[in-house]
């Protein structure tokens, strides 16, 4: 987008430094704080879609628990490997022969 705003005119370089250099200040500013300020909106690990943010600490354990919950995860191979992407696999092994 600073692109953009930069072919565009609106906005200068230096212009786009500072606010860049202003966005760094302030994340730092509220680095420290940033999981309490999420935890305060009371979202749930299912509606961020994220199970790395736990107030528990047991981040890994429960990221493997999510993922073999997964749909894309109920089988070792996805039907769609064995549809498209075997036979390609196939007749390039067999046109480098």
């Amino acid at each position: 987008m600073a692109q953009y705003a930069l072919e565009d005119g609106f906005l200068s370089s230096s212009q786009l430094d500072y606010i860049r250099e202003q966005l760094y200040f302030y994340l730092a500013k509220v680095r420290p704080n940033a999981v309490s300020l999420v935890d305060s909106w009371e979202f749930s690990d299912i509606e961020l879609r994220s199970v790395l943010g736990r107030r528990d600490g047991h981040v890994y354990p429960n990221l493997f628990k999510w993922a073999k919950s997964s749909p894309l995860n109920k089988t070792d191979v996805l039907p769609s490997v064995t549809q498209y992407l075997k036979p390609m696999m196939e007749k390039a092994r067999q046109s480098k022969l």
